[in-house]
């Protein structure tokens, strides 16, 4: 279990909304048509979670026509330290920033800014006439031989999105230097834009697509892509172009890639649990844990051209 980060969501994304949607609380549930026994079922199950040492915490968030009827907070931020959660503290949503990123490139497909079929070589050259790995010295794969084919199509956008496209996350070869891409914890002074072209000189796992029997899904760095695919369209660093089109207009004002000073203090600490019989630990892998914090941006940052 990677990330134990428990948390029961309703939203809806509505794409010609200007304004954030507003919530009200209800006086009691059923005046949003809830039963209030059942949302008690839901307390006492969350509650049994923590208590069983399963899970470090929790937020609920039901809402119902924007009239919220459930919304509390269970656990403790910190466990060490006995720190009650509260609700406004702050996740690290890892991989679920891929949704925000696919909705903020759909922005731009609104705007016809790009067809969903279209190659992604056409507008980041690097891409084109992508190879597939053959086969490779498992022995030595740094440094040994290795042998590509060209792929039978080129990596479009809508495989892109779909984690088609044959990209992974470790690559057999990433330590060789010709291959070798910077990851989410790099310190190299990269911006987003020489990744990508480095990440496009590796050839791909498999050919772009699904296959007759149905395989092809390889789960990897395709959504990285599309956030360079994003500053290409929009003319505007991935960041900015995110919080502009979605994280503004949604009121997500509590969503960064990396935590202000003033908010820092509500980032929970981050646990992972080995197996069900194993008590819940701090997440071995520091980076994990400390990436957020805003102290960690100056790693990161890259002077202005």
């Amino acid at each position: 279990m990677r990330f134990l980060i428990l948390f029961l969501l309703s939203t809806s994304f509505l794409f010609a909304q200007s304004v954030p949607q507003t919530f009200t609380t209800t006086k009691s549930p059923a005046d949003a048509g809830f039963s209030a026994d059942r949302l008690k079922r839901l307390d006492s199950w969350l509650q049994d979670l923590i208590d069983k040492d399963i899970a470090p915490n929790a937020v609920t968030f039901v809402a119902h026509k924007g009239k919220i009827v459930h919304y509390k907070a269970f656990g403790y931020s910190n466990l060490a330290k006995k720190t009650p959660l509260k609700r406004d503290d702050l996740y690290r949503i890892a991989s679920q920033s891929k949704a925000i990123t696919t909705v903020t490139l759909m922005t731009l497909f609104e705007e016809e800014k790009f067809l969903l079929d279209d190659p992604i070589s056409k507008y980041i050259p690097a891409f084109k006439n992508p190879k597939v790995l053959v086969t490779y010295d498992k022995k030595d794969p740094t440094g040994g031989t290795y042998a590509t084919r060209p792929a039978k199509s080129e990596i479009t956008i809508r495989q892109l999105l779909s984690h088609n496209a044959g990209l992974p996350y470790e690559h057999p070869l990433d330590q060789r230097p010709e291959f070798n891409v910077p990851f989410f914890n790099s310190t190299a002074p990269d911006k987003l834009e020489d990744v990508i072209n480095k990440l496009a000189k590796r050839p791909l796992l498999r050919d772009p697509g699904t296959d007759s029997t149905g395989a092809g899904f390889t789960y990897g760095l395709n959504i990285d892509i599309i956030g360079r695919l994003i500053e290409i369209l929009s003319g505007k660093p991935f960041d900015v172009a995110m919080r502009e089109r979605v994280l503004e207009p949604l009121g997500m004002n509590d969503t960064y890639f990396y935590l202000p000073d003033s908010k820092a203090s509500r980032l929970v600490e981050l646990y992972s649990k080995s197996s069900m019989d194993k008590p819940l630990t701090l997440h071995t892998n520091e980076t994990y844990r400390i990436l957020p914090r805003p102290e960690q941006k100056r790693f990161f940052q890259v002077e202005p051209d």
